[in-house]
């Protein structure tokens, strides 16, 4: 495997590194794919909704909008989402 420092001194321009602020909910320690983004302050709904559609091995990241007054990703939703082919969640 690769280090991140190495893969973008090969792709240099065509690959980006998330900030380490991120917590991986999806039970693997590692993972890459497409990322798409669902944004919902404080209503997990868009989550939900997400999760039940195929993920084609895609990464979830959810933009709570920096708010921590609500559960934005459950075990229940997890397991949904892992069951239509997503890889992980940020």
């Amino acid at each position: 495997m690769k280090s991140t420092p190495d893969l973008c001194d090969a792709y240099e321009g065509g690959i980006a590194a998330l900030d380490p602020v991120f917590a991986n909910y999806g039970g693997r320690s590692a993972f890459f794919g497409h990322c798409v983004t669902v944004k919902c302050f404080e209503d997990n709904s868009k989550v939900k909704e997400l999760a039940g559609t195929p993920g084609q091995n895609r990464i979830m990241v959810v933009d709570g909008g920096g708010s921590l007054r609500r559960a934005l990703l459950g075990d229940m939703i997890a397991a949904n989402a892992l069951a239509n082919g997503w890889v992980g969640f940020i």
